[in-house]
Parts: structure tokens; C-alpha cells; sequence
């Protein structure tokens, strides 16, 4: 995938998987940070319970343009930092900064668990601390 993206000449890619998932490497990764804008949100696509591909359309960016940036962002607040962010590994899709963005969509995060046949420990409300348990939530390192 790598050597593909480095002589890909169009200006718009199209790209079905998990940024920071299984679907792609560190380094190709790294090529989209550096040199494609992530346009619009993401199209999640039907998925297994322990996947989380979408539909993520890219831009090449401008010469001129700044190079750096996240594809990946808090899912409540939209906080980049990858010091700070957290995926989910039962749905792979929740990406969230902190307990307290976890708790303001809790809602959306319960459903996406039934929804995927993820057992939830109780579908009225997550468990305290679960946004620092490593078995929930794991760090997206920065690659």
C-alpha cells in the first residue's frame, strides 16, 4: 500500500479500512498525515463487531499547505491530540479524549455496543473509570 500511495499522481483517494487499525501501516499512515486532507466525516461500512472500516476520501494537499496534522479525532469535543485520545477496543469506532467526553455520548457508545452484539456490562450506563481501563479504551500512539 505504501509504494502505491508514494505513486498515486491523482489528487483525490478513496480509502476503505481503520486509520490506526488493522487495515494499514505505521508509515502509510504516516504518507497521509504529511501529504492528504481528510475531506468530510468518514462513511462507517458494514462491519464485523471487533472492526470499524469506513469510507474516508482524501485530498492531496497544496505545496504550499502545512504539512502535519490528525486524521483521527475525539469523537465529542474533536480534540487531536493522540497523547490524549482513546479508541475503544470492543467497538473499534468510539474514539474519545476523556471520561467525561465518554460519558456526554454515552448513549451513542451503548447503542453501538447492542448494535454490534458487543455485551455490554449494563445498557443503562458505563462502568466508572472505563475510559482509563486498558481493556476498554487503548492509546493511539502517534506513528
Amino acid at each position: 500500500g505504501t509504494d502505491c500511495l508514494r505513486f498515486y499522481k491523482g489528487n483525490t483517494l478513496a480509502l476503505a479500512g481503520e486509520i490506526k487499525g488493522d487495515t494499514g501501516t505505521p508509515e502509510f499512515e504516516a504518507i497521509l498525515r504529511e501529504e492528504w486532507d481528510l475531506k468530510g466525516t468518514p462513511i462507517p461500512l458494514p462491519n464485523f463487531s471487533n472492526t470499524a472500516a469506513c469510507l474516508y476520501v482524501f485530498e492531496r494537499k497544496a505545496a504550499s499547505r502545512s504539512k502535519g496534522g490528525e486524521i483521527l479525532k475525539c469523537g465529542r469535543c474533536g480534540n487531536r491530540n493522540l497523547d490524549e485520545i482513546r479508541r475503544c477496543r470492543r467497538t473499534r469506532s468510539l474514539i474519545v479524549c476523556s471520561e467525561e467526553c465518554l460519558k456526554k455520548c454515552e448513549d451513542i457508545y451503548l447503542a453501538e455496543q447492542y448494535s454490534r452484539h458487543i455485551r455490554a456490562d449494563s445498557f443503562s450506563k458505563i462502568p466508572k473509570n472505563s475510559f482509563k481501563d486498558k481493556k476498554r479504551f487503548s492509546k493511539l500512539k502517534n506513528n
